[in-house]
């Protein structure tokens, strides 16, 4: 688990520092999976991008490129909302909004 300087630092977890950075946030941060050695079990093995929430040291949501460039996400939690987004940074903004409905 993180301690209070990395996480202020902005230091990945362990479990997660191998794998490129594409948005760093406060709170979350998006990371590219690795085909060749995916992040976590089963359920992440499909996604290309997912959503780590450095709060809950979980992944929150996570997605594939589309054709067309966008990038279809799902939120983890909740009721599954789908979006699209531009980019890793609109991802996150997304999710946002998505857990605003919860509040």
């Amino acid at each position: 688990m993180e301690n209070s300087e990395n996480y202020a630092a902005g230091v990945l977890p362990d479990h997660i520092k191998h794998y490129k950075a594409l948005y760093k946030g406060r709170r979350y941060w998006v990371f590219e999976n690795s085909m060749e050695n995916p992040y976590g079990d089963w359920a992440y093995k499909d996604f290309e991008i997912l959503v780590y929430d450095r709060t809950e040291h979980a992944v929150i949501a996570a997605g594939k490129r589309r054709e067309d460039g966008l990038i279809r996400g799902s939120v983890m939690w909740g009721q599954g909302v789908d979006f699209d987004a531009h980019d890793a940074r609109q991802m996150v903004d997304k999710v946002l909004w998505i857990a605003s409905w919860y509040r």
